[in-house]
């Protein structure tokens, strides 16, 4: 593996072509909320198809959470769609075919704990026993409640 990919690391910044040919750069996808980062190695792998069906019945849950998810496969534009309907995921898949990347398959709830840990540490009214943010929230001061002081346009434009 490349030194500069390792677990709990900052993972690059790609622009990769997604599953309509449009390049997209993962930052761009990820907009500043947690994403889930899926390395697949192909549609021809019945380990990555059952991975990616399980993720299917987590992605409302994940969607509701404020939470971006991304495939990057080694498959080729036609076999990278072929995957992405064959399972009816929803969110984009981009296409690395030069690429190979393995880090085991983190289940349902391997994936929650992680994304509570991660929504812990940037979204600071998480724990709203803090007496610092009762106070905050008696005083009608919300601008620490996320997403207080945003249009629910401002909102969902992030998670389209």
């Amino acid at each position: 593996m490349r030194p500069d990919i390792a677990p709990g690391g900052r993972f690059p910044d790609y622009a990769l072509p997604d599953h309509t040919g449009t390049r997209r750069m993962l930052s761009e996808i990820q907009d500043g909320d947690p994403m889930i980062l899926v390395l697949s190695r192909g549609a021809f792998c019945p380990k990555d198809r059952q991975q990616h069906r399980l993720l299917v019945e987590l992605e409302p849950e994940i969607r509701v959470a404020y939470t971006k998810m991304v495939t990057v496969s080694t498959d080729k534009l036609l076999e990278l769609n072929e995957m992405r309907t064959g399972v009816g995921a929803h969110w984009p898949f981009l296409s690395d075919p030069d690429g190979y990347w393995y880090w085991g398959r983190p289940g349902p709830e391997d994936l929650r704990h992680d994304l509570r840990e991660v929504t812990k540490k940037i979204r600071t009214d998480w724990d709203l026993d803090k007496p610092e943010l009762r106070e905050a929230w008696a005083r009608g001061d919300k601008k620490s409640f996320w997403p207080y002081g945003k249009s629910l346009k401002e909102v969902f434009a992030k998670s389209a």
